[in-house]
């Protein structure tokens, strides 16, 4: 991993197989459900802002959160299987196309490295504000 800190959601414990296929999460070869939530306001850089999907994804287990998919079929919608290590987390950011996790450079995350759980999240420019993670 690279210096500094990130916030990211674990979706691979040690021994899992994580992949990405035209965007959606497997984990173990059982798809994270994903279905339309609402559009939500992204810092879309010199365009200015613009509405993006916001899908609510089930993991295999029942956990949902929201997450964002701005391009379809981007670089980081397809991926190899990847075979999470021992004392390693598969992590995946919420903004799936603008995210530097554990679907590239980055790796998975070593236990030791991993400092705390987010409690809350907040989004400036979209309709997130200070919600409670669980």
């Amino acid at each position: 991993m690279g210096n500094g800190e990130y916030v990211k959601r674990i979706v691979g414990l040690p021994g899992d197989r994580v992949q990405m296929k035209n965007g959606i999460l497997y984990i173990n070869g059982k798809a994270a459900s994903q279905r339309p939530k609402s559009r939500f306001q992204l810092d879309c850089g010199p365009v200015g802002p613009c509405a993006t999907p916001e899908l609510e994804e089930t993991l295999p287990g029942g956990m949902r959160h929201p997450v964002l998919d701005l391009l379809p079929n981007s670089s980081l919608d397809n991926t190899p299987e990847f075979r999470v290590g021992t004392d390693s987390y598969f992590v995946i950011g919420d903004n799936r196309d603008n995210s530097n996790d554990s679907r590239g450079d980055m790796g998975a995350a070593p236990r030791d490295l991993i400092v705390g759980r987010v409690r809350w999240k907040f989004a400036e420019h979209g309709h997130w504000t200070w919600q409670t993670i669980q």
